[in-house]
């Protein structure tokens, strides 16, 4: 997505309202609630001032959702006319262009981060240098686009030792303070307190809780039916910054039944199916109540790093839409 204007502001605001449109909008069909496309950079509104003048903001995203692609043109439309609807001024003052890339019409997205901002531009125009041969002229290019600067996750937004937590992290300091002079008064940890059920006798670990085990087969499937079919939510996101989670519910019984004793659910087949090894599987759950089942994995590379496919997680649920469950004839009574 391509906006432009001549006011910063403006061109961002209508970015960041374009953006979230496109990414919520209920299409007929639609499975993905978790967002319709994958954004792979983070800040997903890169704003940049023109050389000539103006501003042009960019929103990078994508998906293969067959749903998605067979009414894109709807879907941009509708798309456009909520723009017009809820910011008219926004959308009298800039200009908004879809720019559509697939196998045929490539995109190449160059992401370069380095340690400054001189280095940074260093680089990235060797780099540029290495896929001119590729780059289409006929259509519209956009080089050495800022993105602003880089964060590094640390330990302590993964860390889940909850002793090592109440011990250590979140100290609290007291000062007085008067302008710029800051005087320490004290020092204090945070207070935790118990909330709900203390002593309760069943299994809470979210690790194991509900998993979902392999089941003896009899024979062989009297048929196979797609999983699109089956399900009414088939949808990815993210679980924190290193870790996805995959949410499938289940139209009726049958077929959450018929999903659940093919086996192609339990953590070994499901590492096999989304092409990670089963060390990555955190887990693959069951819940009865609303015929769901739920496969959480860590993800190769943390949230947010250069060559992720998506910063939120969404869009990577491709493998198991193309999947055909075998029903045996006991599944689903």
């Amino acid at each position: 997505m391509v906006f432009r204007g001549a006011e910063e502001e403006l061109v961002a605001a209508l970015a960041s309202a374009i953006k979230g449109f496109m990414f919520h909008y209920g299409y007929p069909g639609r499975l993905t609630t978790a967002g319709n496309l994958a954004h792979p950079i983070s800040p997903l509104e890169l704003v940049n001032e023109n050389p000539a003048g103006g501003f042009t903001g960019l929103v990078i995203g994508g998906t293969r959702e067959p749903r998605f692609i067979e009414q894109a043109e709807e879907i941009f439309a509708a798309v456009i006319k909520l723009g017009q609807e809820q910011y008219p001024e926004l959308m009298a003052k800039c200009r908004v262009e879809f720019i559509i890339s697939d196998r045929e019409h490539p995109l190449i997205l160059l992401d370069t981060v380095a340690k400054t901002r001189a280095e940074a531009a260093r680089i990235h125009k060797e780099e540029l240098k290495k896929i001119e041969p590729y780059v289409d002229p006929d259509r519209p290019s956009f080089y050495r686009v800022t993105g602003g600067d880089v964060y590094v996750w640390s330990i302590y937004h993964i860390w889940d030792d909850e002793e090592a937590i109440k011990k250590h992290l979140f100290p609290i300091k007291i000062y007085e303070a008067n302008g710029s002079d800051w005087k320490l008064l004290s020092e204090a940890r945070p207070v935790y307190r118990d909330i709900g059920l203390t002593d309760y006798p069943g299994n809470i670990d979210e690790k194991t809780l509900n998993c979902i085990e392999p089941v003896p087969l009899e024979g062989k499937p009297v048929g196979y039916r797609p999983l699109v079919e089956m399900t009414r939510v088939l949808r990815s996101k993210d679980a924190g910054v290193n870790s996805i989670t995959y949410d499938l519910f289940f139209h009726t019984e049958e077929d959450y039944r018929q999903a659940l004793e093919s086996n192609m659910f339990t953590k070994e087949a499901v590492a096999k199916i989304l092409g990670v090894p089963e060390e990555y599987i955190i887990g693959s759950y069951y819940c009865d109540p609303c015929y769901a089942i739920k496969v959480s994995r860590y993800r190769e590379m943390i949230a947010g790093t250069p060559g992720s496919p998506d910063t939120f997680g969404a869009q990577q649920q491709m493998r198991l839409e193309l999947l055909k469950i075998p029903v045996y004839a006991k599944a689903g009574k």
